[in-house]
């Protein structure tokens, strides 16, 4: 089991980590510590991850990472605290990109747009660049 969150600041803009295995933007997250309840791992995913303290708000959706073999858990959450890092021990980079500016295209764009849709931003207006 894991967990992804879509961090969605006041000025509507979308937190991204470019990860530190892959090389590729997504959502902060990870997987669940034993013994860990799943909103406080998502919580401290994004504290690892990016710096940040997040108020989870509302879990938004499950799915399948299927190269992971796992479910995890989608979170929306709004920044609360902390500093944000531009890079950590798990990341390359952490920025917050709004939703009508260029996205970085990665193989989770597919799952950005889904997510943007199940948080109802407007999808229709991102952009991505390589």
């Amino acid at each position: 089991m894991g967990t992804r969150v879509a961090v969605i600041n006041e000025k509507n803009e979308i937190l991204l980590s470019k990860r530190g295995d892959f090389g590729t933007w997504a959502l902060p997250g990870g997987r669940v510590d034993s013994g860990e309840l799943i909103h406080e791992s998502a919580a401290r995913e994004v504290r690892e991850e990016t710096g940040l303290e997040v108020k989870i708000e509302r879990a938004v959706g499950l799915y399948y990472q299927q190269g992971r073999s796992r479910t995890n858990v989608l979170y929306r959450a709004k920044p609360i605290g902390g500093e944000l890092l531009s890079k950590t021990d798990e990341t390359l980079a952490n920025q917050y990109f709004l939703h009508g500016i260029n996205c970085p295209k990665s193989h989770s764009a597919s799952f950005i747009l889904m997510m943007l849709i199940r948080l109802k931003l407007s999808s229709a207006q991102l952009k991505y660049h390589n």
